[in-house]
């Protein structure tokens, strides 16, 4: 009968763990909201076809969610920091690299990397522009050639998926490639709304020890997924999972949402706006907890 109800309980954490990854996507005003004209899905449709629109999405909110880049504000306009919206030099590269990855055909990598200037001038979004170490080809050869074409100064350079692409990881095998999606799936659920805590329950010594504690996980996950790890970082995603949904998890989490709905939370201490705040973390304890 122990065995049985053990095995249940496992199950049971195994169907939550599925439903925290693949639960109905989150809609972000400046990514993928309809209602939004200037929504980097709207921006891209006609552009390439919704799988794809999906994967370029997916390449920025990862890239977002890595960096600190906050995407997540019911509007960009007037975040509190502009700088909490600059995408770096190298995350503008890997950012370039992923999309030479998507298999874009003929033109369509140069209308995308143009959509991305217009959303990003639009959204309040800069990308840095990476240093490079060998000349991009232009899109249309001038009579002239000048030895260094410029970069828009405003946005991403102009590339044409040649550049470096040799250093793109390739997955060994499926398997590979499925526990690497696990990961960007857990982290994506899971970077921002860690950092909010972070910042917004210092003042509760016993909380933010367990808040640092379940941040200690997630950098090292992180750290595995970048080391090219992916099994031991979806092995490690699981058991952060599973500890989330522990007893002791849970207690905390059910005192964190009381201090929230209670107003005993330091909302400015976080770059987003206390209604983000709000939404943020309620989702997130409306899921996670019990």
């Amino acid at each position: 009968m122990s065995r049985w109800s053990s095995f249940k309980s496992q199950q049971l954490l195994t169907e939550n763990w599925r439903r925290f990854l693949n639960e109905e996507e989150q809609i972000i005003y400046g990514l993928n909201s309809e209602d939004n004209p200037d929504s980097l899905q709207n921006l891209l449709s006609g552009v390439v076809d919704d799988e794809k629109i999906k994967q370029i999405i997916n390449l920025i909110a990862s890239a977002a969610d890595d960096e600190g880049v906050m995407l997540e504000a019911v509007t960009l306009q007037g975040s509190k920091s502009e700088r909490d919206r600059v995408f770096s030099a190298d995350t503008t590269r890997e950012i370039l690299q992923g999309l030479s990855g998507l298999g874009l055909a003929g033109g369509e990598l140069k209308k995308v990397i143009k959509v991305l200037n217009q959303w990003g001038k639009l959204n309040t979004v800069k990308f840095e522009s990476p240093a490079t170490t060998t000349t991009p080809v232009p899109a249309e050869t001038p009579e002239e050639t000048p030895d260094e074409p410029p970069a828009d100064e405003d946005g991403i350079e102009d590339y044409d998926g040649d550049e470096e692409t040799e250093k793109l990881p390739v997955p060994a095998n499926p398997e590979e490639e499925k526990d690497k999606t696990l990961v960007d799936q857990f982290q994506r659920k899971i970077a921002v709304p860690l950092k909010m805590m972070e910042d917004t329950y210092k003042a509760y010594t016993s909380i933010f020890a367990f808040i640092e504690r379940l941040k200690d996980d997630q950098e090292e996950i992180k750290e595995l997924y970048d080391q090219g790890e992916y099994f031991d970082a979806a092995r490690k995603s699981k058991e952060l999972f599973e500890f989330l949904k522990s007893e002791e998890a849970q207690k905390n989490f059910k005192i964190m949402k009381r201090l929230l709905d209670e107003g005993g939370i330091d909302k400015s201490a976080s770059n987003m706006t206390d209604a983000e705040v709000d939404q943020t973390l309620e989702r997130f304890y409306d899921f996670i907890i019990d």
